[in-house]
C-alpha cells in the first residue's frame, strides 16, 4: 500500500469512528423524566398503598402519607355526616390493609403504620 492509500485509510477510519461516537452519544441520552430511579420500599409501599387505598367518599376522605423512615401513615378526613367513630374504623381497617400490603412483600418487619383522623371544618354543605 501507498503511503498516500495508508493516509486514506486512517482518516477514512477516523471520520467513521467519529459518526458513530455521535450516533451513539446522540443515541443514550435519556430525556430527564426517563432516567432509572429505584425507590425506596418505604416509597415504594406509599405510592402502592395510596394507589389501592385511596377513596374520596361523599363524607369522608383516605390519604396514605409516610414518615421516613419506617411509618406509613393512613389518614382520614372526615365530616360530621360521617362521624369520629366511623373515621377511626375506616381508619384502623386503613391500617390493616397496608400491613397486608406489607406482608406480600415481606416488609412486616420494619414497617410501622399509624394513623390520624381529623374533622374537616368549613362552611361546605355536609
Amino acid at each position: 500500500m501507498s503511503p498516500d492509500n495508508i493516509k486514506l485509510t486512517i482518516l477514512g477510519t477516523i471520520v467513521v469512528l467519529a459518526i458513530v461516537c455521535t450516533t451513539l452519544a446522540s443515541q443514550s441520552q435519556t430525556p430527564p423524566g426517563m432516567e432509572p430511579y429505584t425507590p425506596s420500599r418505604l416509597e415504594w409501599l406509599h405510592v402502592e398503598a395510596q394507589t389501592v387505598l385511596s377513596d374520596n367518599a361523599p363524607c369522608y376522605t383516605v390519604n396514605i402519607t409516610k414518615r421516613v423512615p419506617d411509618t406509613i401513615v393512613v389518614v382520614v378526613l372526615y365530616k360530621r355526616c360521617m362521624g369520629e367513630k366511623g373515621a377511626q374504623l375506616v381508619a384502623t381497617q386503613g391500617m390493616e390493609a397496608v400491613r397486608l400490603l406489607a406482608q406480600d412483600h415481606g416488609w412486616t418487619d420494619w414497617l410501622k403504620v399509624d394513623k390520624e383522623v381529623h374533622l374537616l371544618s368549613g362552611t361546605s354543605r355536609e
